[in-house]
């Protein structure tokens, strides 16, 4: 997948009388797209599984990392799996997608680890940060900030990241702009 600037760049080379304006509305909000007020939308496919007179087009799968400090004892480790995690604390919750949730049961059931709730991925990244515990995450929320790092963890579960447009919607420059997003290398290495 290529990146967002690079993919708008090229587009804007082929396609110069079309506007791309990204709306970053935060976590999944189909409000606008469902209004007809935005032409796309990225989402996890569960999320739009359901909606009707859409088509979905696939961009990339993405893992569950495990996310520590840079000075964590197994900030050095390649993958991660529930055992290493055992006598640790977990944050759990902060609108966790099914698959993460079905991760964290497991190792909650386990009763080999302590956790608590976190609110969302920035409370969870600063108590990180504080030493409250480590998380597990999509990978998709890796962007590079400094201080932390995040590390595969070894489970089944994926997340199929999508983006959706209206099925009554076949311009040439969107098809042209799917296409572009579609090329290259999955940004999380699943």
């Amino acid at each position: 997948l290529r990146s967002l600037p690079d993919v708008m760049l090229e587009f804007s080379g082929a396609y110069p009388e079309v506007s791309l304006s990204p709306l970053y509305i935060g976590f999944y909000n189909p409000a606008a797209f469902l209004q007809n007020k935005i032409d796309v939308l990225v989402s996890m496919d569960f999320e739009v599984s359901h909606l009707p007179d859409i088509d979905v087009h696939p961009l990339y799968e993405c893992g569950i990392s495990l996310v520590v400090r840079p000075d964590d004892e197994l900030a050095d480790r390649t993958v991660i799996r529930a055992e290493d995690l055992y006598g640790r604390t977990l944050m759990v919750g902060g609108g966790s997608p099914p698959a993460l949730q079905r991760v964290q049961q497991q190792l909650m059931r386990s009763h080999k680890i302590r956790y608590f709730n976190s609110a969302d991925h920035d409370t969870t990244l600063t108590n990180i940060a504080a030493r409250k515990g480590v998380c597990l995450s999509p990978d998709f929320f890796y962007d590079g900030t400094p201080g932390f790092r995040f590390i595969p963890f070894d489970c089944a579960e994926k997340f199929s990241i999508v983006l959706s447009t209206h099925h009554s919607d076949m311009r040439k420059s969107l098809r042209h702009f799917i296409a572009l997003l579609q090329e290259g290398e999955n940004p999380c290495g699943t």
